[in-house]
C-alpha cells in the first residue's frame, strides 16, 4: 500500500505529467477557437454572396421584361439647310416601362437624355445630322436604354 502512495504523490509531484495535459487543453482549445472563427466568417462571406447575387438576378429578370422596337426610320432632307434629319419610331413590346437612353448613328453618340415609353407606346426621336448620308447609303442605328438593353438595326436612307 505504501509503495501505491508513493506512485500517487510521484505522478502528482511530477511537472512533466501536468505540462502534457496544458499543452493538450491550449491545443484543443486554440483548434475550437479557430473553427469557430472560419465558421463565423465563411457564414458572413456567404450572406454576403447570396445578397449580391439575389440583386443581381432581380435586376436581371427587369432587365428581360423589357423589349422595344425600331418600326420606322425616316430619313428626310431640311431645305434651305445644310443638315438633314433621321426620324426613328420606337415601340415599347415589353412588360416594363421602357427609359431610352442614348441613340447612336454609326456608331457615334447622337443623342441623350431620356425619353420613357410606356407599355404598347410608340414616340418618335428626330436627329438633325451634320454629316450628310447620300441616297440609297445604309446607315446602322442603335437605341440604348437606361437598363442596358440596345436595339440595333441597319436601314437604308431612300433612292
Amino acid at each position: 500500500m505504501e509503495k501505491h502512495r508513493r506512485t500517487i504523490r510521484r505522478f502528482i509531484g511530477s511537472r512533466r505529467a501536468i505540462s502534457t495535459l496544458l499543452a493538450n487543453v491550449l491545443v484543443v482549445t486554440m483548434v475550437v477557437a479557430l473553427g469557430t472563427m472560419l465558421f463565423i466568417w465563411t457564414t458572413g462571406v456567404m450572406g454576403a454572396y447570396q445578397g449580391g447575387a439575389g440583386l443581381w438576378f432581380s435586376t436581371r429578370s427587369e432587365v428581360m421584361k423589357e423589349r422595344l422596337a425600331i418600326e420606322e426610320v425616316w430619313f428626310t432632307n431640311v431645305v434651305g439647310q445644310d443638315h438633314k434629319n433621321i426620324t426613328i419610331y420606337i415601340r415599347n413590346v415589353g412588360a416594363n416601362q421602357i427609359k431610352i437612353s442614348a441613340v447612336y448613328v454609326n456608331s457615334t453618340q447622337i443623342w441623350t437624355g431620356t425619353k420613357t415609353l410606356e407599355v404598347g407606346q410608340v414616340d418618335k426621336i428626330s436627329l438633325a445630322l451634320t454629316t450628310s448620308w447620300g441616297r440609297g447609303c445604309v446607315t446602322y442605328i442603335s437605341v440604348a436604354t437606361l437598363r442596358g438593353n440596345v436595339v440595333k438595326g441597319y436601314w437604308q436612307a431612300p433612292f
